[in-house]
């Protein structure tokens, strides 16, 4: 059976997703404080953080020659320079 375009990738957000959601959700339930990001470059909360730091690794697991860029998490080399690269800003809790 032929795979389809960006399956692989497709497989990976499911599986992202069905383990990110509960912790999310369990965090905004118990409620989130709203911190400000260095140099006020605007509000982020713990979920932010959290998803954002999840996101990465678990993309460097699975793609390790990608590049990734996140809003909440500072580049740790040149992202750009690899074939492909991600972007995240996964969600805004604030």
């Amino acid at each position: 059976m032929e795979k389809t375009l960006f399956a692989e990738e497709r497989e990976f957000l499911v599986d992202f997703l069905e383990k990110a959601v509960p912790r999310v959700l369990d965090m905004y339930r118990k409620g989130v404080e709203v911190a400000f990001k260095e140099n006020n470059e605007g509000p982020v909360t713990e979920a932010d953080r959290w998803v954002s730091d999840f996101f990465f690794e678990e993309i460097t697991l699975r793609f390790p020659h990608d590049g990734v860029i996140c809003e909440e998490r500072r580049a740790q080399g040149p992202p750009l320079k690899q074939e492909r690269v991600w972007i995240i800003d996964p969600i805004d809790g604030t």
